[in-house]
């Protein structure tokens, strides 16, 4: 895993972070089914399936690459980003 990547990581804690970094380095089916439903993110809300699934076209059941979870990770740190600069609205009361 390099620098860029275990940033990514990073902001998960303990456990959570132990298993994204299993999936990221085993592509193995079972820690995929077991795990999908990780958050990643809770403002926006998204899981890691969610996020898996908004990046990359994959066959509905089938295990995403590293390359994908990367590519996920990096969706819900944008979207994160993006929900950051959004104004509050204003009550009009």
């Amino acid at each position: 895993m390099n620098d860029k990547h275990q940033k990514l990581t990073s902001r998960l804690f303990g456990k959570q972070n132990l298993i994204l970094t299993s999936l990221l380095s085993d592509q193995d089916t079972c820690s995929w089914q077991d795990n999908k439903h990780l958050i990643i993110s809770h403002t926006p809300y998204l899981t890691l399936e969610m996020a898996v699934n908004r990046t990359c076209q994959r066959a509905k059941h089938s295990t995403p690459t590293p390359s994908q979870i990367y590519a996920a990770l990096e969706y819900a740190k944008a979207k994160q980003t993006q929900t950051a600069k959004k104004p509050e609205p204003l009550n009009t009361f």
